[in-house]
């Protein structure tokens, strides 16, 4: 599998991880990896097949497995930015569901990162997914409380 591949296959695994495909996350997943095609890097067919093998491979295979088989071989940057798409996605519909927790959490200690260092990334994906603030007055982040202080714990 291709860093490409595994990127589009981790990203079906958080997708499938509430047993429903949220429009919005497919289309988190297709608009990621669609750049490539408008910049000539792969064509509409070849991402339409990463993307089919990447559903494919989540629905039938073992996720366990899985993280075993992908952690090793990607760069360090590659995991970041996977895990940081792990988490974006997961935001996309508005919910983060006790499956797809789960499987972020598997994600973050297959790849070696500390709960405390994803904080950052987890606020900053929240906040930018959180568009209900746009439609409701009252939305807390609306309010004149409302601080946005990350803090890592991270050494």
């Amino acid at each position: 599998m291709s860093p490409l591949d595994v990127l589009a296959t981790c990203m079906a695994y958080v997708i499938i991880g509430d047993d429903k495909i949220a429009v919005e996350e497919k289309a988190k997943l297709l608009g990621l990896l669609g750049k490539h095609v408008t910049r000539e890097e792969i064509s509409d067919d070849v991402l339409k097949n990463i993307v089919s093998q990447a559903f494919k491979y989540a629905k039938t295979s073992d996720f366990r497995d899985f993280l075993e088989d992908m952690a090793t071989g990607l760069t360090t940057g590659q995991r970041l930015c996977i895990m940081i798409n792990l988490y974006d996605i997961s935001l996309a519909d508005g919910d983060v569901t006790i499956g797809e927790t789960e499987i972020l959490t598997r994600f973050r200690h297959a790849f070696g990162f500390k709960k405390e260092s994803m904080q950052a990334v987890r606020e900053v994906l929240r906040l930018k997914n959180e568009t209900g603030m746009f439609i409701n007055k009252r939305h807390p982040f609306n309010s004149s409380d409302f601080v946005f202080d990350i803090q890592s714990n991270s050494n």
